[in-house]
């Protein structure tokens, strides 16, 4: 993934069938600790719904933080453009 210049994002609606959401760019990425995680607001804020990653029975002591910028890269798809996502909908 590090290499990648590009990262599409999709949000599934029903199984096998996924919306476009953007493309986005990778400017960089960076290893986080779990502590660095856990201050940031948006998952603070998915915990308490229930997310239950990167905790301490995780074995790993960071995980890779990636910063993405949205391109305008087909703009005019997102919310329209409906995939088939053949196989296991991955989260």
């Amino acid at each position: 993934m590090t290499r990648a210049g590009y990262v599409a994002s999709f949000i599934g609606r029903e199984p096998e069938k996924a919306l476009f959401v953007g493309l986005y760019a990778i400017k960089g990425s960076k290893p986080i600790t779990r502590k660095q995680f856990w201050q940031i607001p948006a998952y603070i804020e998915l915990k308490a719904f229930g997310m239950k990653e990167f905790t301490e029975e995780d074995s790993r002591c960071s995980i890779l933080w990636f910063d993405l910028a949205l391109t305008t890269f087909c703009a005019h798809w997102k919310g329209k453009l409906i995939v088939r996502w053949p196989g296991k909908e991955v989260a």
